[in-house]
């Protein structure tokens, strides 16, 4: 073999291996940009995981304090109920004297003698529900005077009165008038009370 072959060969390999050099960091750029893209993706990816977890575990507290506040309102449900009945926000008279009516029922369920004459308002209240959203309105109180007539014996008249004392509208009786014993027909007797019945309305300052 010449020299002159041998040199050839000898570029043929070197220009072989330039080539081969030149594809493998073609390749090697390739491989690096692409790598990186996939990175930068997969990054990204990641943190929407992480956001979407975090947004996950914030829903799951709201739940949790959503079943907690639930929870905590049947609790209070009933004293609610209690406080709307206690405190009602107007006079609603015709429901006033349903209940007063249901109680003389209760007594004569329970074996008293007892008929309601009549309930009546001398001075009809002119109002409604309260619905202002106003914060600095105040709580007024008011009151509404209601006569009842009834008779019937003692005890029953007793059991009545007890009944209204311990009911959880606010009651109060400020007069008890019994008939004179001669106008009393069959051991009843006649019996006026005088009741103040007290409600809330909220005024604005």
């Amino acid at each position: 073999m010449t020299q002159t072959n041998k040199q050839n060969i000898n570029q043929e390999q070197t220009q072989m291996t330039l080539g081969l050099f030149l594809i493998i960091l073609v390749l090697g750029f390739m491989i690096f940009f692409i790598v990186r893209q996939n990175i930068s993706k997969i990054n990204q990816v990641k943190a929407e995981v992480n956001t979407s977890q975090a947004e996950l575990n914030s829903l799951n507290n709201k739940l949790t304090a959503l079943g907690h506040a639930q929870e905590a309102y049947s609790e209070i449900s009933d004293h609610i109920t209690i406080i709307d009945e206690a405190i009602p926000n107007y006079s609603n008279i015709p429901q006033v004297m349903k209940i007063l009516e249901k109680l003389a029922t209760e007594v004569v369920d329970e074996g008293g003698p007892l008929i309601i004459n009549s309930i009546s308002v001398p001075i009809m209240p002119n109002d409604n529900p309260t619905t202002t959203n106003n914060t600095d309105s105040l709580l007024q109180s008011r009151e509404v005077d209601i006569v009842i007539s009834m008779n019937g014996d003692y005890q029953a008249v007793r059991d009545y009165i007890i009944k209204l004392k311990n009911l959880r509208h606010n009651f109060y009786l400020e007069k008890i008038t019994f008939s004179s014993p001669q106008d009393s027909k069959g051991g009843f007797l006649s019996v006026s009370l005088n009741v103040k019945y007290y409600y809330f309305t909220k005024d604005s300052l």
